[in-house]
């Protein structure tokens, strides 16, 4: 039964690591068009 705790441990991490990555990509994109207080305004 452990390789499904790994298999959902590796899951989650995928996970958030993918949440992350795009929150990342979505504030370069607005940095770059300078609306950087449009977006923590948000």
């Amino acid at each position: 039964m452990d390789y499904v705790i790994l298999l959902f441990w590796f899951y989650i991490m995928i996970y958030s690591a993918f949440k992350i990555y795009k929150a990342h990509s979505e504030l370069n994109k607005e940095i770059k068009r300078g609306n950087l207080n449009v977006y923590l305004n948000k």
